[in-house]
């Protein structure tokens, strides 16, 4: 039996390369966040037919500045927090420092093009896989920053494989990917392009959430959904929800009528076994059944939620994904019955969700569950009491087990009109956040 070595430098940041970036969408949606952090209104996002040979994203943020632009591609280096501390109040997107570091390991090429207000030209970085910066050279280019990955996943011939045999799969999750960012940035406008004449999408900007909403899903699948808000306890709630009065629910089958939930501008996914998200979506499911039928009702029924919270109440550095968050145990309930209020003045009688049942259990331990919903507020409600304490204790909140997301989304864009609800400014940032 080998004796216990310590691994080289050069197979860490293998090995954690690949949990960051899994995939060319993982490295795209990474590149994006970026972007928005930066606060971009245009972002471009370019891919070869395969998905391997070039991956490009391009913004016009307000750069990388001088100072920061030979580290910002080195392993765990990031402008967005300076300590553990910081997560629980962290607003961006990203924060873990590792994104860049990850493409460029595992990338035959690597560079970035970056230009800040005030700058005569931009600068172009080609960076080792190391996060050192190999060469750097002027050129002209507007403000903003374009990152550029070649040969993606060239040192990993298995997972090159993997992409190349599910190209179909790839594609729907990268429409999926864009429509779900241009949700949480209603403002900011998104094109993406399939090199060598391959498919375009872009949509543009626009003044309110429901506005947009219709661009991503069509008219035909807005009309049978409203706007609606409630606030409380800090939390406010904005969904767009199915008309309690629909009839016609084959228009909410289209490819681009997913579940769009966000935790502020977060996105989150609903996938995750116990994940609040999960809990709130299941009980949106419940109320569209009750509308339609169990039959009639859509597997995935469309819906828009973005929760605006109080600061410090959730942990966001749960899985590399980025996608799921933990609430404060003490108060996730009061979310939980925010969101009930909205759908029962929303859908009256037909929002009924039979908590009382999972409250019970938890008085009476050893009692079988009376259903699913139970076991699943249960799940929920079980979460530590002070996430945010746990992490600063050194305690572990292992997640729950995650379920596999769906992937079969395809794309209808038309860019119809809506009223709604003016989107909130954009924060204001002095630098570029890597």
């Amino acid at each position: 039996m080998a004796s216990i070595q310590p691994l080289a430098a050069t197979t860490i940041r293998s090995l954690g390369s690949g949990q960051t970036l899994t995939d060319p969408i993982s490295l795209l949606k990474e590149l994006i966040e970026n972007s928005l952090d930066a606060n971009a209104t245009q972002i471009t996002i370019e891919a070869s037919p395969n998905f391997l040979d070039t991956l490009l994203v391009k913004d016009n943020g307000f750069g990388i500045s001088s100072v920061d632009r030979a580290v910002a591609c080195k392993p765990h280096y990031t402008s967005k927090i300076t300590s553990f501390d910081d997560i629980v109040g962290v607003e961006t997107l990203g924060f873990r420092g590792e994104a860049l570091a990850s493409a460029a390991e595992m990338s035959e090429g690597f560079s970035f093009t970056t230009r800040c207000e005030g700058e005569n030209v931009a600068e172009v970085f080609e960076i080792a896989r190391n996060g050192e910066v190999k060469e750097k050279r002027s050129v002209g280019a507007p403000v903003g920053t374009t990152m550029k990955v070649t040969g993606f996943l060239k040192r990993l011939p298995v997972r090159r494989e993997t992409v190349l045999r599910n190209q179909k799969a790839l594609m729907k999750r990268l429409r999926a990917l864009v429509a779900t960012y241009y949700l949480s940035r209603p403002r900011c406008r998104f094109a993406m392009k399939i090199l060598k004449g391959g498919e375009t999408l872009v949509y543009a900007p626009s003044k309110t959430v429901p506005e947009a909403v219709r661009k991503v899903v069509g008219k035909d699948a807005a009309n049978v959904c409203e706007w609606a808000i409630k606030e409380g306890d800090g939390f406010t709630v904005e969904a767009f929800l199915v008309k309690r009065g629909c009839e016609d629910v084959t228009v909410l089958e289209k490819p681009m009528c997913d579940n769009y939930v966000f935790v502020d501008s977060r996105p989150v996914s609903c996938t995750k076994r116990g994940s609040t998200a999960q809990a709130l979506w299941k009980m949106y499911k419940k109320c569209v059944k009750g509308i339609v039928g169990d039959t009639k009702a859509p597997s995935n029924p469309l819906l828009y939620m973005n929760i605006r919270c109080p600061k410090g109440i959730y942990d966001v550095n749960v899985e590399p994904a980025k996608d799921d968050v933990f609430f404060d145990g003490s108060i996730v309930g009061n979310l939980v019955s925010i969101v009930e209020e909205l759908l029962k003045e929303f859908y009256g009688e037909l929002a009924e969700f039979q908590r009382e049942g999972a409250t019970s259990s938890r008085q009476e331990k050893g009692k079988e569950k009376s259903s699913v919903q139970d076991d699943d507020f249960d799940i929920l409600l079980a979460r530590r009491k002070d996430p945010a304490q746990d992490m600063l204790l050194n305690l572990p909140t292992p997640p729950p087990p995650p379920e596999e997301e769906p992937d079969d989304i395809g794309m209808e864009p038309l860019d119809e009109a809506a009223i709604g609800t003016p989107l909130l400014p954009l924060r204001s940032h002095t630098d570029r956040q890597i």
